[in-house]
């Protein structure tokens, strides 16, 4: 009852300016203090739709005020001051109305319409009786730009005691509807008109790289990766899917999280390590900067997926539902493989179709003693981690697709006195999956 009250409220102080505008020398007379001279409150004058009395009623409900003397209105700033007062005054006495009065609050919900949704003017209306819908779409000021006029909602709020009718009852119509068929809305009852754009999602996504047609594009609720990239006229003759780079926001922010919860962890361990006297000043040292940089990295929030469209049609399992803020980046077929880490010399080795993981890393000068060739890992180009088996080098022959990046880690036996050996590791691997993503979306 409140919020009906509330509207109501507006709707009446709405009908008072306009009576004001049209007869200015009585607003001039009576413009004083609206509210607390009246016995019942002042309640300003409502257009009331249908037949009755209903608007000299609302208006004979005004309460007597002090008027103000001509004189005293020299000018319009203080006209136009004076109306803001009473119109305030009118607001904050329009409840006290109702509380006196229990039954005209009943009254007038079971005698209104409310208006809502993807209209000019949201109302609530007046009603003495059943009034056609297209009557009172038309003084709600008629569909606004986003309306979806396939979809106007009467829902029927029949009062029966101050409390609604079992069966609610709801009618979906469109604009065709209502302009061939007398369609009959009850007092009480609610219009609804929905909006296009509550279908869609607040944002979009972002196309980059080998897309015919790449760009931002405003999403719908539920909309497919697939979808998407169809929109986007598909994929160039150079793309790579294999390789794409799929990011998302709150994935960016679970893995910086992480991140940081790491570093605090490091920095704690360090503090321990430092009353122990168990590990050298060399050892803190390090870790202490590698708890920096994983405190402040910024790191892309990239989520492994299936972008081929031709996969995605075989495989709808597949299809990702997008979110607002996502990035798509698809890149040309490189034409090298990384070779990153604790190597002599590491950096983009050409790619040669058949070469295997030891090939790549020999010819980027091989490990350095300080390596832990025991944890060398292979990073597909689509962003799948996969370990590499040293001890089968000279049998097992791992395939590395173009856009691969080989990461052999340092060895963390020194910093082993600090029991730290499983956050090292995870925070140089992150980093390096990290520096592979960020390589990807720059190119």
């Amino acid at each position: 009852s409140q919020r009906y009250a509330a509207v109501l409220r507006g709707v009446l102080v709405a009908g008072a300016e306009e009576e004001a505008e049209a007869e200015r020398t009585r607003l001039v007379q009576e413009v004083g203090s609206v509210a607390g001279n009246g016995e019942n409150g002042a309640v300003a004058h409502a257009p009331a739709v249908g037949p009755g009395p209903a608007r000299q009623n609302a208006a004979d409900a005004a309460g007597a005020a002090h008027a103000l003397a001509p004189e005293d209105l020299r000018t319009q700033a203080e006209i136009e001051a004076a109306r803001k007062k009473a119109k305030e005054e009118a607001q904050r006495a329009c409840p006290a109305l109702f509380e006196d009065n229990p039954r005209l609050l009943q009254y007038t919900l079971e005698h209104v319409v409310s208006v809502t949704g993807a209209v000019r003017r949201p109302s609530v209306l007046p009603v003495a009786q059943s009034l056609d819908l297209e009557s009172l779409l038309a003084l709600a000021g008629g569909f606004s730009r986003d309306a979806d006029r396939t979809k106007v909602e009467v829902i029927d709020f029949s009062m029966r005691n101050g409390e609604a009718a079992p069966g609610l009852e709801r009618q979906v119509f469109s604009a065709e509807d209502i302009s061939t068929a007398d369609i009959l809305v009850k007092p009480g009852s609610g219009v609804q008109v929905r909006s296009q754009i509550e279908a869609q999602e607040i944002g979009g996504i972002l196309l980059a790289g080998e897309f015919k047609h790449p760009g931002v594009y405003i999403i719908e609720r539920g909309e497919k990766l697939s979808q998407v990239i169809a929109r986007a006229g598909g994929l160039t003759d150079q793309a790579y899917p294999y390789g794409a780079v799929f990011t998302r926001r709150s994935v960016k922010e679970a893995q910086q999280e992480g991140f940081r919860r790491t570093a605090r962890e490091l920095n704690a361990a360090l503090v321990s390590a430092a009353l122990k006297n168990n590990a050298d000043g060399e050892a803190i040292r390090a870790v202490r900067e590698l708890a920096q940089v994983a405190a402040t990295i910024e790191v892309p929030g990239r989520v492994v997926i299936e972008a081929d469209p031709r996969v995605l049609a075989l495989r709808p399992d597949l299809d990702l539902v997008v979110e607002p803020g996502d990035t798509l980046t698809m890149p040309k077929r490189p034409t090298h493989v990384l070779a990153l880490g604790d190597l002599l010399n590491p950096g983009a080795l050409q790619f040669v179709r058949g070469k295997t993981v030891a090939s790549y890393v020999r010819e980027a000068g091989g490990a350095q003693a300080s390596a832990d060739k025991g944890r060398m890992f292979l990073v597909y180009p689509n962003g799948v981690a996969q370990p590499v088996d040293t001890s089968a080098w000279s049998r097992a022959r791992y395939k590395v697709p173009p856009g691969s990046t080989i990461i052999v880690p340092k060895d963390t036996e020194p910093l082993a006195g600090l029991q730290l050996t499983r956050e090292i590791v995870t925070i140089l691997s992150q980093l390096t999956l990290s520096a592979a993503s960020v390589a990807v979306i720059s190119r």
